[in-house]
């Protein structure tokens, strides 16, 4: 599937039903997700996520972070709690639109539209924590390969880069 079509996708559910196409659920479908019940599941993952690279000795320096394809900003927000800063991006102005409107975190927090198949919107070397989960999946593999060599490019030295395929 071409960017554009993944664009055109998420513009659309982004307007009708955004917290839905971002996690998915048949009792939730037609915007009968609670909104503080969506966030909490964001900061549910990424604590479990903080945990378990704590448990395994992982050293997480908790300045920048990044979330990439971060919706309305379910983990964006979750990373919030134990980041300085906070920084996601989208593909879909309709998704980064409903992100600032829940964004709890101020400045502390921000968003940013990308609709390019890289991320040179973002300087090298700028995020200690970069974080994808169930985004990849969506995108042709050529575009995969590409983005994650681009999360190599903006973690600083000895940050971290967890992500799923």
């Amino acid at each position: 599937m071409s960017l554009k079509n993944v664009q055109k996708a998420y513009e659309k559910v982004g307007a009708d039903d955004p917290l839905w196409a971002i996690l998915t659920d048949d009792k939730k479908r037609g915007n009968k997700w609670d909104p503080e019940e969506f966030f909490e599941t964001g900061r549910n993952e990424i604590n479990a996520v903080i945990s378990y690279l704590e448990s395994i000795d992982v050293k997480i320096n908790y300045g920048n972070a990044f979330d990439f394809g971060c919706g309305v900003g379910r983990l964006t927000q979750g990373l919030c709690y134990h980041f300085d800063q906070a920084t996601g991006v989208d593909i879909s102005k309709t998704m980064i639109a409903g992100a600032i409107r829940y964004n709890n975190f101020d400045k502390k927090c921000t968003y940013i539209t990308n609709t390019e198949p890289n991320l040179k919107c973002l300087s090298s070397n700028t995020f200690d924590f970069v974080y994808t989960n169930i985004v990849l999946q969506h995108m042709a593999p050529r575009y995969q390969v590409e983005y994650i060599k681009e999360f190599f490019r903006i973690l600083k030295p000895g940050g971290i880069a967890l992500f799923q395929v």
